[in-house]
């Protein structure tokens, strides 16, 4: 996970979390995020979701998962 704080959030404060897929492949995924306050960007950030077995051996991401991911969604959850 890469992150990039820019500016303080504050206790109680109405924030916004942006989170797109910046590359899937067939193991991995690749989010990018942003944290806002109204238009205020206050953080950014970046990780890799892999999927592995027990053993730590790379795996495919399952189809369910995938095709979660790639439903566009928006508002609050």
């Amino acid at each position: 996970m890469n992150i990039k704080f820019k500016r303080p959030a504050r206790y109680d404060g109405l924030l916004t979390v942006k989170t797109i897929i910046s590359r899937q492949t067939p193991a991995k995924l690749e989010h990018h995020y942003e944290l806002l306050r109204g238009t205020e960007l206050l953080c950014r950030a970046d990780s890799v979701i892999a999927c592995v077995d027990s053993s730590g051996a790379v795996q495919r991401i399952p189809d369910d998962l995938v095709s979660r991911t790639t439903e566009k969604k928006s508002g609050p959850v």
